[in-house]
């Protein structure tokens, strides 16, 4: 999943400024799972995927939007299977 306007995340970025730029990947992957009830709820789950991922960050092990883009829909999976089972 690319970035809005081909915008590069580093390490470096505020939280805030990487929020603002992976809110289209957040979007993309709820309608990829065919979430469309508790939309907030879920976007919550993946602010705080993005939260964890920016403070566990290493530019040695790869690309960081690859990295938050499986941290996000990996968060959002396991809430979807804890729902599942109450």
């Amino acid at each position: 999943m690319s970035i809005q306007n081909n915008q590069k995340l580093s390490f470096t970025q505020s939280f805030e400024e990487i929020l603002e730029a992976v809110q289209p990947m957040i979007t993309a992957i709820l309608t990829q799972l065919h979430i469309y009830k508790d939309f907030d709820y879920f976007r919550h789950i993946a602010s705080i995927a993005v939260w964890r991922a920016w403070l566990k960050a290493d530019s040695a092990k790869g690309q960081f939007s690859a990295y938050l883009y499986s941290s996000i829909k990996g968060e959002i999976l396991n809430e979807l299977s804890k729902e599942k089972k109450l």
